[in-house]
């Protein structure tokens, strides 16, 4: 039926007792029509943001779960950031308002930083960052951190507050109290104090599937016949880091090391730094970033749509459940060679590739030379240098040592096009002497990929000749992916992305015309130096995160595959290359703290003659927020009683000469009795930008007390647009019941 009948249909309804159901039908077909738009535009919005969007938060200092002394003034540093700037950043603590930072620009800043400092009491503590961006949207992040009481008479870590065993070490899972068995039921109330065991008691309950009673079954417990903890495979863990004493190097100290110990800065012991750790709280391979990859498919769980089973396809298996996607129709044939010439099929990119291997032969020139370079590659992509070359002769040069056998070029090309070759030498006598040899370009169909030897010359036309006098003349074969049937082919390789919802990644995908079966994997090769083992042979791509390039920089990548048997190992030549280039730059500004200056400063309540010692830390925020952190002394009461370190006094400071002072003064004292003081060897940071990105700086500095609580004595900070002329002055002000004090901040471009 076509549509002119049934609109007549449709007519007809409501001509002949029909008009009930048809105006039912336009009514649905409104709602359908009103639940259409209204799902495009809510898609509209949700991809293309709103004033409602997420700011992105985070602490830099202190990290999750961190422990602290309590009492002491502790470093909270802040980053916000939002397409919309940032206009207000605010500090609380369980509940509490601790600070309000403003953007001292009129729309607002991005990225926008905080640096402050607090003094928790003891006990575990609650920290927000909350944002507020330019368009009145709050988005917010928390931590938690547990301030050690310095009220710790057993040093156990658990503050005599709430401490049940104040006066006897303990483990913070039995409220303090000693637990010898790691079971987290205090010895003194445990039945079995030597046993870990299960509550109520704390004794093994043994059973059929579980011959010592710690709650493990036989099948998963790695000491079946000990009592041990269920976090450490049924093993005994006295320190509870999940890792059995056995083979725990800090059986009596938690850590997530391989050997059980702490690692600084590591949090989930996954030994990526936290700050470079995309998931600093939970443990994951540095390829992946930090983050968790249960299935180890590159993926990480949180883009992995399946997280369970391995895949190459938005994470998951294909239909087949391989993990490998399926060949293109015509699959396979019997030789593992895929059914049509399309190497790559589709792959997510617009061209497949195929490979010609060229094997260079002989190559002679028309005079003399210390050595010789060439350059080869396909026209219009990258040339690589081979040489020097050894000399085998008058005028001959051996070049299928470096361009022959199993080092062959490999030269990647668009499936059905031809090989587009282009060859250029250089000729060299002692230090000064150059010679241009000339170059040839040809095109060479795939009828003539057959391995006969080809001969050329180079010259033959006006753009390919060289300096006068100075030709060379080379022979070649080409071949249609390997010179020997017999030969181990390296496999074809190119660099593809992918566009998902949000973000691109970038691939490299490959194919090996052999049969996959008889391989063990393959090895991956960045810029010429091994970087991983493929141990997958029927892997087909690789996702980049781990190996991209750094800004202005470009990687070259290759592959080979290798086998092993027993003792016997074999390895393919390296593929064609495949190439990334790295994102640009970004813009990098030079932040140098110059001039400290102190006027009216009042010394009523101070440790010293003037004020100090003085500690704290210059800083400037742009991709990251960076410091110089410095400690000019310290307040003691033993071995001395009183304050030593750098003081000031009305006047004016070079910040260097500050820097310097503290470090002369640290370094002219040796042994017991010295005071702890250090400072950076510089006065400037170097800041990187991203485009459109403003410019905070400022500065923390304290006066630490023998008694109470440390005085700031200065904290200011400014922030510049992006469209603020460089180089420029500053003068950062601050007038308090302690003095009136100035910082100058010189800015300017770096190249």
């Amino acid at each position: 039926m076509n549509a002119r009948s049934d609109s007549q249909s449709f007519m007809k309804n409501l001509t002949q007792g029909g008009l009930g159901k048809g105006i039912i039908a336009l009514g649905c077909m409104g709602v359908l029509v009103l639940f259409v738009v209204i799902v495009i535009l809510g898609g509209y919005v949700y991809i293309n943001g709103n004033a409602a969007s997420q700011s992105e938060i985070y602490f830099r200092t202190p990290m999750d779960g961190e422990r602290v002394n309590a009492g002491e003034p502790l470093d909270v540093r802040i980053l916000a950031k939002d397409e919309h700037k940032i206009s207000r950043l605010e500090l609380w603590m369980d509940g509490q308002l601790i600070e309000t930072q403003s953007s001292t620009l009129p729309g607002g800043s991005n990225p926008f930083p905080m640096l402050t400092n607090i003094n928790p009491p003891a006990g575990s503590h609650t920290l927000i960052a909350r944002a507020v961006n330019s368009q009145n949207a709050s988005s917010q992040t928390s931590i938690t951190i547990e301030a050690r009481s310095l009220d710790d008479a057993d040093d156990d870590g658990v503050s005599d507050t709430t401490d049940a065993c104040p006066n006897e070490a303990g483990s913070a899972a039995a409220n303090g109290c000693p637990d010898r068995d790691s079971d987290g039921i205090a010895d003194t109330v445990d039945v079995c104090p030597d046993e870990a065991g299960l509550p109520e008691d704390g004794c093994p309950a043994p059973s059929e599937d579980d011959r010592d009673g710690d709650g493990t079954s036989d099948v998963a417990d790695a000491c079946p016949d000990e009592p041990g903890s269920p976090l450490a495979d049924g093993c005994i863990d006295t320190d509870g880091d999940r890792l059995p004493d056995i083979t725990d190097a800090c059986p009596e100290e938690p850590g997530f090391g391989e050997d059980g110990c702490p690692i600084a800065g590591d949090a989930d012991g996954d030994t990526v730094l936290d700050p470079d750790d995309a998931c600093p709280h939970e443990w994951g391979l540095p390829e992946s970033g930090g983050c968790p990859d249960v299935d180890g498919d590159g993926f990480i769980d949180s883009e992995d749509v399946c997280p369970a089973e391995p895949g190459t396809i938005d994470g998951c298996p294909d239909a087949g459940g391989s993990g490998v996607e399926p060949p293109e129709e015509g699959g396979d044939d019997d030789e593992g060679v895929p059914g049509d010439d399309s190497v790559f099929g589709d792959m997510g990119s617009d061209e497949a590739v195929d490979l010609v291997r060229l094997e260079a032969l002989s190559f002679s020139v028309t005079q003399d030379y210390d050595e010789i370079y060439c350059y080869a590659g396909v026209v219009g992509r990258d040339m690589r240098r081979y040489g020097p070359f050894n000399s085998i002769g008058i005028h001959a040069w051996d070049i299928g040592e470096l361009m022959g056998g199993d080092n062959s070029l490999s030269l990647g090309v668009v499936l059905g096009d031809p090989l587009e070759l282009r060859v250029e030498c250089v000729g060299t006598r002692g230090i000064a002497e150059s010679y241009n040899l000339g170059s040839f370009t040809r095109t060479y169909n795939e009828s003539q990929w057959d391995g006969h030897v080809i001969e050329e010359l180079s010259g033959a036309t006006a753009p390919e000749r060289g300096d006068p006098g100075h030709t060379f003349n080379a022979s070649f074969r080409l071949c249609h992916r390997t010179c020997d049937d017999a030969a181990f082919p390296p496999p074809i390789l190119r660099q593809y992305d992918e566009d998902l919802f949000f973000h691109t990644v970038h691939y490299l995908g490959w194919d090996w015309t052999g049969e996959r079966d008889d391989i063990t994997g393959f090895k991956l090769y960045v810029n010429g130096h091994y970087r991983e083992t493929i141990h997958n042979s029927h892997a087909h791509r690789l996702n980049l995160r781990s190996y991209m390039p750094d800004c202005g920089e470009r990687n070259e990548y290759t592959l080979v595959a290798y086998q092993r048997e027993g003792l016997t190992y074999r390895e393919s030549p390296h593929s064609n290359p495949a190439y990334f280039e790295g994102e640009e730059c970004p813009r990098q500004v030079k932040v140098s703290f110059e001039e400290f200056g102190v006027t009216s400063l009042r010394t009523f309540d101070s440790d010293m003659d003037g004020r100090g010692p003085i500690y704290g830390s210059f800083w400037a925020n742009g991709i990251d927020m960076e410091s110089l952190d410095f400690d000019g002394g310290e307040c003691s009461w033993f071995p001395w009683f009183g304050c030593e370190g750098f003081q000031i006094h009305n006047g004016s400071y070079s910040i260097i000469d500050i820097f310097h002072s503290i470090n002369t003064e640290a370094g002219s004292c040796i042994g017991d009795g010295c005071i702890d003081a250090r400072a950076p060897g510089l006065d400037f940071l170097l800041i990187a930008l991203d485009e459109g990105d403003d410019l905070t700086f400022g500065a923390s500095i304290r006066d630490e007390k023998l008694m109470g609580i440390d005085e700031r004595l200065f904290n200011q900070s400014r922030t510049i647009s992006s469209e603020e002329p460089l180089p420029a002055e500053f003068t950062l002000e601050e007038n308090n019941l302690y003095g009136q004090f100035t910082l100058r901040v010189h800015i300017e471009e770096i190249d």
